[in-house]
């Protein structure tokens, strides 16, 4: 009824504060942390919305949720009795904004289940972790951008399955961080394109210019795949200096081609102008290298 009625922030008010007083009764953290899973995607809805009071207004929110509600989604994030409240944590934290939850999410995506068990032995160790709710997980760390996950996620950049390879490459550019240029370049060589694609996107989202130009050297390697070479160019546009701009001017491309379609974007550096931000789609990107792992917007 209150979801229907625009009134789950009230709701949450209201239930928040038992949540915290009767700790020691999980129910009210699983009815809060449920509350939460009705409510936290209505709020990132609103913060796409064009207007800027609604869009103002979801962020506070969102900061606000991610402020006092951390405590019970972390204890929701490490129930392995309940999956469901773990699944709700994952899919909630990584809007949340708090920088606390990235590290419990990377753990999480990092346990391994080990490869042979006995029945008697796999019985007393309890449920495995589910594979896509570790590559989730890892993904929701990668939306709060915590350099100091790091460490971690660079050991996650070689793991032999493809899908954490791209979450972990994923995570690495949303830090920001000049740490992640090496091992994002490193993972320009990865033998999956959608690995590749999601690093140049990574060295895009870092904007250093040290990256240019191995950048450059992909965007005009034509024994590349398309979508490797396009989510370059398009890194390109990003970064936006002069040794992008002259790098990608060098480059002959016909115009009309799917890498064409990207250049165009350096004359459009969204970092000095609001709004001019094309997205990976605009650009000819399959929808595979421009997205997630999971299938949420890369950029």
């Amino acid at each position: 009824l209150e979801e229907l009625t625009g009134s789950l922030g009230q709701l949450e008010r209201v239930v928040s504060p038992l949540a915290f007083a009767f700790g020691h009764k999980e129910v009210y953290r699983q009815i809060l942390v449920e509350l939460y899973d009705r409510y936290v995607p209505a709020l990132v809805a609103q913060t796409r919305s064009h207007d800027r009071k609604v869009h103002d207004g979801a962020l506070a929110e969102l900061k606000r949720l991610g402020s006092h509600g951390l405590k019970p989604l972390l204890e929701a994030l490490a129930d392995d009795r309940d999956e469901g409240q773990r699944r709700i944590a994952v899919g909630v934290l990584g809007y949340l904004g708090n920088k606390g939850a990235a590290a419990p999410l990377v753990h999480l995506a990092r346990q391994e289940s080990p490869r042979k068990l006995s029945p008697r032995l796999r019985a007393f160790r309890g449920p495995e972790l589910e594979w896509d709710l570790r590559i989730a997980a890892l993904v929701a760390a990668g939306r709060l951008a915590d350099p100091r996950t790091i460490p971690d996620l660079l050991e996650l950049t070689e793991h032999p399955e493809v899908a954490m390879r791209e979450a972990a490459t994923f995570a690495l550019g949303m830090t920001r961080d000049r740490r992640a240029i090496r091992p994002l370049s490193l993972s320009l060589a990865d033998k999956r394109n959608s690995v590749q694609a999601l690093a140049c996107l990574g060295l895009a989202h870092i904007g250093e210019s040290r990256a240019t130009r191995r950048v450059i050297q992909i965007v005009g390697d034509r024994e590349r795949d398309d979508s490797v070479r396009a989510a370059c160019a398009y890194a390109l546009g990003i970064i936006g200096d002069r040794q992008a701009e002259a790098g990608a001017l060098r480059i002959r491309i016909h115009p009309a081609g799917r890498i064409g379609q990207c250049l165009p974007a350096l004359h459009r550096n969204p970092r000095r102008e609001p709004g001019s931000h094309r997205s990976p789609h605009a650009c000819g990107l399959p929808r595979g290298a421009a997205r997630q792992p999971g299938g949420h917007p890369a950029l």
